[in-house]
This record gives C-alpha cells, structure tokens and sequence, in this order.
C-alpha cells in the first residue's frame, strides 16, 4: 500500500549504510502502476564515492533512472495522507490542458530523508507527472 513503503525506505537505508554509500537527496518514489500498486523508491547516488560500482542485493539495484522529456508538476506541502488533492490538481491540469501521462509519475521528497510519515506536516514533495500532447 502506498503508506506502508516506509519498509522499502527502511530496507534501501539499510543496504546503503552496509556498503557506506554516499547519497545526494533528495529521495523519489516512482509509481508504475495503482493497482496492484508497483514503485520503486530511490535515492540518487554520490557517484564521485563510487556510487555507480555498488552490488545489486536482493531487492535493492543500482541503476539510471529514465530522464523525464517533458512534466507537468505539483508541490504538496503539508501531512502525506492529504496529497491526494495535489494528484487531483494535477491530474485535472493534464486533461484540461490536452495532455496524457507518457509514463510512471514520480514524487521528489524535497526536505530531507525520505519523508516517510503520513502525519508529518512539514512534508514538501513535488510530484512530476510526464506527459505527451493527446
């Protein structure tokens, strides 16, 4: 479920302090399908401390993540469990605008770690939505 990805964030954390990685914030979560809910949370790497040469480890791969061409975008400021309407904003924008999604959307957690609370209100994230005229 989407509240419970702290696990993964969990997990991602613990394979970086293992193998003593450097990482420049901020974290993304990239969404690649609702249902059943398929993401991937990421952190990019500090490549100048040899980021790009860690194993992969069950789960856990290193690799580039696909540029983005174009987005449209939203900042949520405020508590996780009420990002949704920052969603309903943009994806209203989108369709009102005569633009389709051309691939998975992504959230960039801007202040700090991965903002792992639900209930924090001091969460910033800009969600970014990739889009292609329909």
């Amino acid at each position: 479920s989407y509240p419970s990805q702290g696990a993964l964030w969990d997990e991602l954390d613990g394979y970086l302090q293992r193998h003593r990685a450097r990482v420049s914030p901020p974290g993304v979560t990239v969404y690649y399908q609702e249902e059943p809910i398929d993401l991937e949370v990421c952190v990019p790497l500090d490549e100048s401390a040899g980021g790009a040469d860690l194993p992969d480890e069950g789960r856990v791969r290193v690799h580039q993540l696909e540029g983005i061409e174009q987005a449209a975008a939203a900042i949520h400021s405020g508590p996780l469990q009420a990002i949704g309407e920052a969603y309903k904003s943009l994806v209203g924008w989108i369709e009102r605008n005569g633009y389709q999604l051309a691939g998975p959307m992504r959230e960039v957690y801007l202040n700090g770690p991965q903002a792992h609370s639900q209930t924090d209100p001091g969460v910033v994230v800009e969600i970014q939505a990739p889009i292609a005229k329909a």
